[in-house]
């Protein structure tokens, strides 16, 4: 039996309609899980097992299973799938949703679930999130206008969940998460769709990043080579490092994308590194997907990825260990300097010993970043550091000329 739940009032909903605004548009990728598997999620969709609030005990306790599930679903032929079988806070997630403060949005979700737990905050859970990833400070208040739509029982057929409401201000994209939360069993979830009154000149999601480098890269297929070309692939890392600076008179070009996780950087590598027939790659990347909680063997997964794309390309490859981080800078008046919480000394020690086995796997260069910036204790040291995460130059100047040995030690003679 099939129901229709509405949580939020949508009797009265309308999107605005004339000449400024276009029909209401589903932006969600893959929305109904029908797309292939990567790395054993649903292709656009993500891992997010939230650590904030208690550690990460429950989000790391159960170690839900992820599935796309295809003899359960509600349509087409596949639904996505988490299970546990202890209580766990994790989730699926499409992230950076490109929308604007005062849009009028609309979410719906279905829904099935067997065994799940009830009463407090135990079930499952489908939440729309807002965020601003250019200005970090306005996210926490962001969050306080998150909605989301719950189970109800531990066991139900396919249930339809929507909401809707306004982007608050300041909000410059969404994201929707798909919880097993704090409770054990199995949920279903399928075509979900968020909808937004959007004006018509409004873009199609980019949350790969794939427009970003867009003139940029047309600029460099003119350009002839001054030399060996090296592409740097990365996050905010690699975006704030200066390679002009660092590796004067080289035909070095810098990839990075801040706040980016491995599997938008696989998605972008054709386009932002091998359309430009590099003679080397150096990639460092992971210290997000490390902060949203996502399994190292799926990090190390997608950074094969590239690592295999630009040997087939014919290119050289130098594999950075991810960097260690510190709580030194963290005050009461800035706890989210409190970088440890997020990305736990342990978890990165084990993936970068992950990577330094699939490098030595792949027979590429593997660079140990983090034991040459690592203090005593393990710890990124206060002085080479803004904020306990990215580099300050005498950070980089530490780097510089480990990375540019790799990349020499392997030029044919």
């Amino acid at each position: 039996m099939k129901q229709i739940l509405c949580l939020a009032g949508l009797a009265g909903f309308a999107f605005a309609v004339g000449p400024v605004y276009a029909q209401p548009v589903n932006r969600l990728d893959n929305a109904s899980f029908e797309s292939e598997m990567i790395n054993g999620l649903p292709d656009d969709w993500e891992l997010f097992c939230p650590v904030a609030g208690d550690g990460g005990e429950l989000s790391r306790a159960g170690r839900a299973a992820f599935a796309t599930d295809e003899s359960v679903y509600h349509g087409g032929s596949r639904a996505v799938r988490i299970s546990s079988d202890k209580p766990t806070r994790c989730a699926v997630l499409q992230r950076s949703i490109p929308c604007q403060a005062g849009e009028k949005w609309k979410f719906s979700v279905w829904m099935k679930g067997s065994g799940l737990g009830v009463g407090g905050d135990a079930g499952a859970i489908a939440r729309v999130s807002f965020l601003n990833p250019a200005d970090p400070s306005r996210n926490a208040a962001l969050t306080q206008r998150s909605a989301s739509v719950r189970s109800e029982s531990a066991d139900f057929d396919w249930t339809r969940l929507e909401t809707a409401g306004e982007v608050p201000a300041d909000a410059t994209v969404a994201q929707v998460e798909l919880f097993l939360w704090k409770g054990k069993g199995t949920v279903w979830f399928d075509d979900a769709s968020l909808e937004f009154a959007a004006p018509a000149s409004s873009r199609a999601p980019d949350r790969a990043g794939k427009l970003r480098s867009r003139n940029a890269n047309n600029r460099l297929t003119g350009q002839p080579r001054s030399g060996e070309r090296v592409i740097f692939m990365g996050d905010s890392i690699t975006e704030g490092w200066n390679l002009r600076a660092a590796f004067p008179d080289q035909d070095f070009v810098n990839r990075g994308i801040g706040g980016q996780l491995t599997w938008q950087m696989v998605s972008r590598f054709p386009q932002d590194v091998l359309s430009h027939k590099p003679d080397a790659v150096v990639i460092l990347a992971g210290t997000n997907d490390i902060g949203g909680a996502m399994p190292p063997e799926i990090i190390v997964s997608n950074i094969r990825s590239m690592v295999e794309a630009a040997k087939d390309a014919g290119a050289r490859v130098v594999v950075c260990s991810i960097l260690p981080v510190t709580d030194a800078l963290a005050t009461p008046a800035s706890p989210q300097l409190v970088r440890t919480a997020k990305r736990p000394p342990g978890v990165i020690r084990e993936v970068n010993a992950l990577l330094r086995i699939m490098a030595e796997d792949e027979k590429v260069s593997f660079v140990d970043l983090h034991q040459a910036l690592a203090d005593e204790h393990g710890a990124l040291p206060a002085t080479l550091t803004v904020d306990g995460l990215h580099l300050n130059p005498d950070g980089y100047a530490v780097i510089s000329p480990i990375v540019l040995k790799a990349i020499q030690s392997g030029r044919k003679s």
